[in-house]
């Protein structure tokens, strides 16, 4: 018998829409789950690099693994688009609490990361004082994505939300205060550290090219390469969510759900931990590590001359945290 179609928003998703952006979701998510055990890998391979700032790395790193399996709890479309059971069985609330969770935990590691930059190069506090502060991150980390979590599992309010599960659309405004404000102050956030880090680090350059008289300093023009670096990682927070951003508002303001808009927010939000190991994870000592392990299992395949290896956080002039 047919699943009658549910009324709402969810409904005007096609189960072919639905196959269509879960099949989307699972491909990037691989490439996510790929890319953060990567860094978990060279976290635990290289134990040089076992420093604070690579150590809040891999946490966002695991946390991102671990929000990918989310997508794979994949209900059907026909359970999608049941109406008999809102709640969309045991295998949607177990997305339900996933997506909660570790999406809301990611954005806050990376003000994680922010705060210990800020600390040690606008601060200026001891490696010791900035690792004294983890168990500050912890708490606001895990402690509070943990209570935004159980406060909608607990009233009942997960179940199906368009092409997955997350809180209903029944409760939809609880997606606001759960996610989507979170989620905003940690744009803003990490927005005013980075912009002060770069002001700081501008300053250094400055000062360094008139000691020495306006000649290239090798200090400044990789400082420069850290400025490059550093002005884009506020982005990815806003370019993984815009998507959804956009299309959660849509859904509200018109009450219809707009199959590309679902497609592009799961193709960008599942590319949360691809893109935090790209930015994060591959500083100057991982690729320098990687490439000295790959010169002693084939030395053809590495050459002098290379590329200079991309700046990090980590390698952020002033960074004793990492």
């Amino acid at each position: 018998r047919r699943a009658r179609r549910r009324c709402g928003p969810a409904a005007m998703l096609s189960p072919d829409e639905i196959v269509t952006i879960q099949t989307v979701s699972v491909f990037v998510s691989v490439l996510s789950m790929l890319g953060s055990a990567f860094i978990v890998a060279a976290y635990f391979r290289y134990t040089h690099l076992r420093k604070f700032a690579f150590k809040l790395v891999c946490i966002l790193s695991v946390n991102d693994f671990l929000n990918q399996i989310g997508d794979f709890l994949l209900p059907s479309s026909e359970v999608l688009a049941d109406v008999s059971d809102p709640s969309g069985g045991p295998l949607c609330q177990a997305q339900s609490w996933m997506e909660s969770f570790f999406e809301i935990s990611s954005p806050m590691w990376t003000t994680a990361i922010a705060a210990t930059l800020y600390m040690s190069v606008i601060q200026r506090r001891s490696s010791d004082a900035i690792e004294g502060s983890f168990k500050y991150m912890v708490l606001v980390c895990v402690g509070l994505p943990l209570l935004l979590t159980v406060i909608p599992g607990a009233l009942g309010y997960y179940g199906v939300a368009g092409a997955w599960c997350w809180i209903a659309e029944a409760h939809s405004e609880w997606r606001l205060y759960q996610f989507f404000l979170p989620l905003l102050a940690c744009i803003l956030f990490n927005g005013f550290v980075y912009f002060r880090v770069v002001c700081a680090i501008r300053e250094t350059v400055r000062a360094t090219e008139e000691g020495s008289g306006g000649a290239r300093d090798p200090a400044a023009q990789q400082m420069r390469l850290v400025v490059g670096r550093l002005l884009r990682y506020p982005l990815i927070l806003v370019i993984v969510w815009f998507f959804a951003m956009v299309n959660r508002a849509t859904e509200a303001a018109s009450g219809q759900s707009i199959f590309w808009l679902y497609l592009l927010q799961k193709l960008f939000s599942s590319s949360q931990g691809f893109l935090n190991a790209l930015a994060y994870g591959f500083s100057a000592g991982v690729q320098e590590a990687v490439s000295a392990d790959i010169a002693l299992l084939c030395p053809c395949l590495v050459g002098g001359g290379g590329a200079e290896p991309l700046p990090s956080p980590a390698g952020a002039p002033g960074f004793r945290g990492g």
